[in-house]
């Protein structure tokens, strides 16, 4: 505004985007309430779910002991040196670490399935069996498990290795930091079965254990194939590198599609020539024809004459033609070879123009009576051209042809090999993963033998697996608990988004967040003043708005300039006429200032239907010459305000608020008020309202609750800033 009440700088901080938020967001939660309730439902229908369906779990725990070997017991010095055992720290933890590298091997747990069954591994929930007592809820309880769990799959015809599989994701071994103690951890549906595993484990343990030293005595036979499999390993890559030399491939891929896109290029090119030497011949045969109608001479007078010898402008034509073509051949594809061939075959030819140009004459004497036909010898020079570019196009479109057909005999023998290459590359990756596998086993052998060769530790069971009948899970009360508060939690969040995500607007903080100032924004008909009333009884209705629109103004009162404010509607059928009244009304009765509201439709504003002001005669006819302005402004009942309507502004174009004489019109009203209070038309719908926009000192954005959208208010908001005006506020009515 040209007279604001202080600087932009010195306006109290607006609140804080968290502030704002929190009322949208519990109007949202109080608006979708039932969603909550919804999500508390689902939450606990979820969690009785999960109760239902989690099968009861019970623990069972075994130890092994680990006795140290001479490795682990005696320290370098003492073992280099012959002398007696020297303790040595750190031992029972070393080989605590190699006995559960010896237990981490997969076959260790196919052995635990081989002693104890698939099927006991793999045996389904029976809830009918477990110990938890009696009653009717308990007997439904478990008969929907039993039911649940009955499609399992599982039985005592399981495959062994599945059973491992599963095994070994869920036995647990875990090493004691204070004792040479591997401790074995075992969850199953019942207590019998969870030490029954356990039991199980401990012994093949031992038998593990056993079995790892007493493979070492195929580790000769390993190394002895895997040295043969070394040998039929270059045998492959030496008779696949063969292959390659021979027939020069180095990458079947690569060479296939390279000779594919190259021969792609070159049927390309030749179909290029082609139309070229078609367009030539053409060309060559209009000229021809041409050529056929003139005469080689014409009627001449004077003395004799010296005139350009056809043939030699011809012949020098052709040379700079093939100099030409030279250049462009240089410039084009093909290997060294052919372009050297190539400039051969010019140079050839250039040294041959070259000594025809040397006998012949440059000039020809005329004779005084005839003389040559300029339009003949140009004709005739041009079909020489033409002669000559055929001969150089048809030339290189049968280079171009060999050079394709040799391509694609290159090709067709590159696919022939195919097969026979793909076989022996497959061979040779066949190959090779044996031996790689192989030397691996051989290396896992060797480190084995290390280990026995040094007396490793032994390993005895420190206690069975317990047996204990109290259930560690699942915890059904708190599973339900957990169900309801997610489902909640999640009801809120989505609650929360739905408010936030709404296009419609609702709540005055919503204005706040779009970008009008948190003090100019207000709601409509909310509240009330408790100021007097001295208006007449048809302005009742907005009592508490005159108030508060006049209070919220930010203006200084010692400025006497006249300031433009204008009131913008968001969203069609949206009407900025009641705000824009009230506003005006309360500067005039509650302020004390001269007001004059000019309004910009056709037809009774929202003013004069309420005041009974005549509108037939408004501005428009003022800017039209047939009015005076001060006949047009009409007073009304209330002290200090006016009243202009827009009168009968017709299809005009462009439309009159649109052009220069409306904003002289406005800062002549300016000059004889304190406030000129202007009700502007949606300008989404109408444009010209943004040229108003321009020419106004503030405005105030109107939207109607529950029906203007967000991008509507954007849309006038980013309207306001663009012309230049300070955006005042905003009124949610």
């Amino acid at each position: 505004m040209s007279a604001p009440a202080q600087d932009e700088e010195l306006e109290p901080a607006g609140p804080g985007k968290l502030a704002l938020l929190r009322p949208i967001v519990l109007t949202s939660l109080l608006r979708h309430r039932w969603l909550l309730l919804a999500g508390l439902v689902l939450g606990v229908v979820f969690g009785l779910f999960r109760g239902l369906v989690t099968a009861n779990q019970f623990r069972s725990i075994g130890k092994l002991y680990v006795r140290p070997g001479v490795r682990e017991a005696m320290s370098a010095d003492s073992v280099l040196s012959g002398g007696a055992l020297v303790p040595r720290t750190g031992g029972s933890r070393e080989a605590v670490q190699n006995v559960l590298q010896a237990l981490s091997a997969p076959e260790f747990f196919e052995l635990i399935v081989m002693r104890l069954g698939a099927g006991v591994v793999l045996a389904p929930y029976d809830p009918a069996k477990d110990e938890e007592g009696g009653g009717v809820s308990k007997r439904i309880f478990h008969s929907f498990q039993s039911w649940w769990f009955g499609g399992s799959g599982y039985n005592g015809g399981a495959l062994p290795r599945v059973a491992a599989t599963v095994l070994q994701n869920s036995l647990v071994m875990i090493p004691e930091s204070s004792a040479s103690v591997i401790t074995f951890v075992y969850t199953a549906h019942t207590p019998e079965l969870a030490k029954k595993v356990v039991d199980g484990a401990l012994d093949a343990a031992i038998e593990w254990h056993r079995q790892v030293f007493e493979k070492l005595s195929s580790q000769e036979q390993l190394e002895s194939e895997l040295a043969k499999a070394r040998g039929d390993l270059a045998v492959a890559e030496t008779k696949l590198r063969a292959f390659r030399n021979e027939r020069d491939v180095s990458d079947y891929d690569t060479e296939h599609k390279r000779l594919v896109g190259y021969i792609a290029e070159l049927d390309r090119l030749v179909d290029k020539l082609e139309i070229e030497a078609q367009s030539l011949e053409a060309a060559l045969g209009a000229e021809a024809e041409h050529l056929a109608k003139l005469a080689p001479t014409r009627a001449s007078s004077g003395s004799r004459a010296w005139v350009d010898n056809p043939e030699f402008l011809a012949l020098t034509a052709s040379r700079a033609k093939l100099r030409d073509d030279l250049l462009a051949s240089e410039r084009g594809e093909g290997s060294a070879d052919e372009k050297r061939a190539r400039r051969v075959r010019f140079e050839e030819q250039i040294k041959e123009i070259d000594g025809r140009i040397a006998k012949t004459e440059p000039k020809l004497q005329t004779p005084p009576i005839e003389e040559e036909n300029p339009v003949y010898v140009r004709t005739s020079e041009h079909i020489a051209e033409l002669e000559v570019s055929l001969r150089s196009k048809s030339t290189e479109r049968d280079r171009t042809r060999s050079s394709r057909d040799a391509n694609r005999v290159r090709l067709q023998a590159l696919e022939g090999m195919a097969t026979e290459l793909r076989a022996m590359e497959e061979e040779h990756a066949q190959k090779r993963a044996f031996a790689d596998g192989l030397a691996a086993s051989v290396s896992n052998l060797r480190a084995v033998q290390r280990l026995e060769q040094v007396k490793l530790s032994n390993v005895g069971v420190m206690h069975l697996g317990t047996m204990d009948g109290v259930k560690i899970a699942p915890r059904r009360g708190m599973l339900l608990g957990m169900g309801a508060v997610g489902g909640l939690a999640a009801a809120i969040v989505l609650a929360a988004l739905l408010g936030l995500l709404d296009r419609r607007v609702r709540l005055r903080e919503e204005l706040t967040l779009l970008g009008v100032p948190d003090e100019g924004a207000v709601v409509s008909g909310s509240g009330g003043s408790g100021m007097p009333w001295m208006l007449p009884a048809a302005l009742a209705e907005i009592r508490d708005d005159i108030a508060r629109f006049w209070s919220k103004l930010p203006y200084e009162r010692r400025k006497t300039d006249g300031l433009r404010i204008g009131f913008v509607p968001c969203g069609e059928g949206v009407s900025a006429g009641r705000a824009a009244a009230a506003l005006a009304i309360g500067l005039a009765a509650h302020g004390g200032e001269k007001v004059c509201y000019v309004g910009t439709l056709e037809g009774p504003s929202w003013l004069g239907q309420r005041l009974g002001l005549d509108h037939q005669c408004g501005w428009s006819e003022v800017m039209r010459g047939e009015f005076q302005l001060a006949d047009a402004v009409v007073a009304t009942s209330v002290q200090g305000l006016s009243y202009l309507p827009a009168g009968r502004i017709g299809p005009a174009v462009p439309h009159p608020m649109a052009g220069p004489q409306f904003a002289a019109l406005l800062d002549r009203l300016a000059a004889t008020h304190r406030f000129v209070i202007v009700e502007l038309p949606d300008v989404s719908l109408r444009p010209e309202g943004r040229s108003v926009l321009g020419v106004l000192d503030g405005a105030h954005v109107v939207v109607l609750r529950l029906v203007g959208a967000k991008s509507a208010v954007r849309e006038a908001i980013e309207a306001v800033r663009t012309a230049g005006a300070r955006l005042l506020g905003g009124v949610l009515q």
